[in-house]
């Protein structure tokens, strides 16, 4: 075999698909290097663009019908005439506000009131936290967000949770509510029975207390919470000094579990959100919200709130009083039937089966508050008036019930939504249940409401004798009906010679439109006695001089007319030219007893007033302020912390502002912003003042009168004396 060295040095050539593969290979393994696998996005990236799209989806389907798609805002979609729904876009408390929370807290609780519902418990936790973001991000808004992106508490929250379970077991109610919620903070706790609402350290440690009193000899067994998540900034919290106001929020899982005073376990499980806010030194729960009941365990007959059905997807009309002339399709065998089909009794209530009554007793029906104290009374119905019946207002939340005490004034008192442990009323039922009330309680479909007597069934009467004025005045106190909020107010309680000239306006929203009282000389021109008769008619005078006639519901509002015989007395006085002390002849009916005597005047350096009256006076606007940065502080402070008090103002709350100045009541802010609200004085964080203007308190209601705060300001002058007719302690 011949060997041929040329051919073993020199190989064939190279085949040409393995120069196209080895190109291939090339080509493919450059453009990874130029162009590296996109790494997958995290779980917290996913769940930011899940929530975004989540967030405007649930803006546009639940809160663009009244706020507009552009957050500017729409006309009321149920009241489309009077009132425009406030703006979102650009809001600096709540849509760009510092902190997330207070759109937060708003989107669940709702805005009582309102159309605002509570979305609470017709949302997610996570459809909750999406909408928030979306408009603290949407129309060019740059607002900080929630990010519940952490699984453990801070150590302080986790000993907050620790004392919170603790304090439930024990049945505390003072702890829950100034243990756990520090005096100076204004915690909110939200359940979806009624629902379940409670603002500020009293209302919250009263509450738990009618929950553990409810329970009974039952036990809290157990409480978790699970699967929770928290958002917070870790620097913030691992800086050696944790300032006011610094947040913490979390939600997740909650359960409940309680052994009944039958030995029967019950529990109940749900979500929840919870806000936690340090303040003085130490951690606090300011805000708790849950979707499930408050009273876990209480007695099923009694007390038992079970979790309700869930609401409709959106707001619907409230009940309220219809507009002069309103209509109704009920009679009282209905409203009895729609009480029926609640299925529930009442045999131990002070109202009892109010609804199995009599029609003449259901209407005049006032039943003892308490039995401990049968003169202290409420009543049922207010004819003609559905906003101011009690029973409007039992049926809807339980909040603000009027309770008439023993001295006849009236005070405010909230009390369990009715019927109490069952389902509530369906609001198109409320509503109808209103307008029949408004209607004036008619016993038959279309019939005619109860009321005062004709006019002309009580002319004044030519002959007999004329009252005093002291018996005038007797003639209304006897009647037992207060007015502190009507234009009015109480007249039969001003001195005579301005009871004679008293003018008033006709509406709070023109002053210059006035009703005269009185006519000296000619009862049947006189507003007073076409207002004890029928209400019809009376002169009213624009703010031009010309007068009008207009109807009014008939006086004493709400409450059982007063008699012809003293109607025909009054007209007789009034044709006299109202003397002071009355003429002889025959008496009209029987005589009360004498005015009594007007106070002496107050010592100098002295005021009539103490601080039980001045929270009488406050209490008596029948205002709320629950989400106002003080607070209703005239049912929460001490006459000491009263004194004191002062209160965050401004988006960021480094501003505050001082409620009273002892021995300084022009310069007092409360005395200015009953007036006016003008150039309150509020200190900067460097200790500089200045003044801003605010809306006149109380924010949209009637007015303290002026005689009321002239007796507020010279309480205040007298260096705030905590006891009526004493000096005050404080220095000058």
């Amino acid at each position: 075999m011949d060997f041929e060295p040329r051919r073993a040095e020199t190989p064939q050539p190279i085949p040409t698909w393995a120069w196209v593969l080895f190109l291939a290979v090339t080509a493919w393994t450059m453009f990874y290097v130029f162009n590296p696998v996109p790494q997958r996005r995290d779980a917290s990236a996913q769940s930011a663009v899940s929530l975004a799209n989540a967030g405007e989806r649930v803006y546009v389907d639940t809160c663009a019908r009244c706020h507009g798609e552009d957050g500017l805002g729409l006309r009321d979609p149920f009241d489309p005439g009077i009132t425009p729904v406030k703006r979102l876009r650009d809001t600096r408390t709540l849509a760009v506000a510092e902190h997330p929370y207070a759109l937060l807290t708003k989107i669940v609780t709702g805005v009582p009131g309102t159309q605002m519902p509570a979305w609470g418990p017709r949302l997610t936790n996570e459809e909750l936290v999406a909408v928030v973001n979306h408009i603290r991000t949407a129309w060019s808004h740059d607002a900080s967000t929630i990010q519940p992106r952490f699984r453990n508490a801070p150590k302080g929250i986790e000993q907050l949770e620790e004392a919170l379970k603790v304090a439930m077991k024990r049945k505390d109610a003072e702890a829950m509510g100034q243990c756990c919620w520090p005096r100076g903070t204004r915690p909110i706790l939200f359940r979806v029975d009624g629902p379940r609402f409670a603002a500020g350290v009293d209302e919250v440690a009263s509450e738990w207390k009618g929950y553990f009193e409810a329970l009974g000899a039952g036990e809290i067994t157990d409480v978790q919470l699970t699967d929770v998540r928290y958002d917070y900034d870790p620097d913030i919290l691992a800086s050696e000094t944790v300032k006011d106001r610094t947040y913490v929020f979390a939600m997740g899982r909650i359960f409940l579990e309680t052994l009944t005073a039958e030995r029967k376990t019950v529990s109940e499980k749900g979500r929840f959100l919870r806000l936690y806010q340090f303040y003085g030194g130490a951690w606090t729960l300011a805000f708790d919200f849950a979707d499930i009941p408050m009273r876990v365990g209480c007695d099923p007959d009694a007390e038992y709130c079970p979790v309700p059905e869930p609401p409709g997807p959106g707001p619907g009309p409230g009940p309220g009083p219809q507009p002069a002339g309103a209509t109704t399709d009920l009679g009282y065998a209905d409203v009895q039937a729609l009480f029926a089909a609640l299925g529930q009794k009442a045999p131990n209530a002070g109202h009892e089966n109010f609804w199995e009554l009599p029609y003449e007793e259901f209407v005049a029906l006032e039943f003892p508050y308490s039995f401990d104290d049968p003169e202290v009374t409420v009543r049922l119905l207010v004819p003609g008036d559905a906003r101011a019946s009690n029973l409007i207002r039992a049926l809807t939340d339980g909040k603000g019930l009027a309770v008439k005490l023993a001295d006849g004034s009236v005070v405010e008192r909230d009390v369990q939504r009715m019927p109490k442990g069952g389902k509530p009323m369906p609001p198109e039922q409320i509503a109808a249940l209103a307008r029949w009330i408004d209607a004036g309680c008619p016993r038959e479909r279309g019939g005619a409401a109860p009321g005062g007597p004709a006019r002309d069934s009580a002319p004044p009467a030519p002959g007999g004798r004329v009252p005093a004025y002291a018996e005038v005045q007797g003639y209304f106190r006897d009647l037992g009906q207060t007015a502190p909020n009507a234009g009015h107010e109480n007249f039969w309680e001003l001195p005579y010679e301005e009871f004679v000239a008293l003018e008033f306006p006709y509406s709070f929203d023109d002053p210059e439109v006035t009703v005269r009282l009185l006519v000296p000389g000619d009862a049947r021109a006189s507003n007073l006695i076409k207002a004890l008769t029928d209400g019809k008619g009376l002169a009213v005078k624009l703010a031009d001089g010309s007068e009008v006639e207009r109807d009014v519901q008939r006086m004493p509002k709400g409450g059982k007319p007063m008699p012809p015989e003293r109607v025909a007395a009054i007209a007789r006085w009034i044709d006299a030219g109202c003397p002071r002390d009355g003429a002889t002849g025959p008496a009209a009916g029987p005589a009360p007893g004498p005015a009594p005597e007007a106070p002496p005047p107050a010592a100098p350096g002295v005021s009539d007033l103490g601080y039980a009256e001045v929270v009488a006076l406050l209490k008596g606007l029948k205002q709320r302020a629950k989400h106002a940065p003080h607070g209703e502080f005239w049912r929460e402070l001490s006459w000491r912390e009263f004194v004191e008090f002062e209160f965050p103002v401004g988006e960021s709350g480094d501003e505050r502002m001082r409620l009273v100045v002892p021995y300084d009541g022009a310069g007092s802010n409360l005395i200015r912003a009953l007036k006016d609200g003008k150039a309150l004085r509020v200190r900067r964080p460097d200790g500089s003042e200045v003044e801003r203007d605010f809306e006149r308190m109380p924010k949209g209601g009637a007015p303290l009168s002026a005689a009321d705060l002239a007796r507020l300001k010279a309480w205040v002058d007298a260096g705030c004396p905590e006891h009526a007719g004493q000096p005050s302690a404080l220095p000058r």
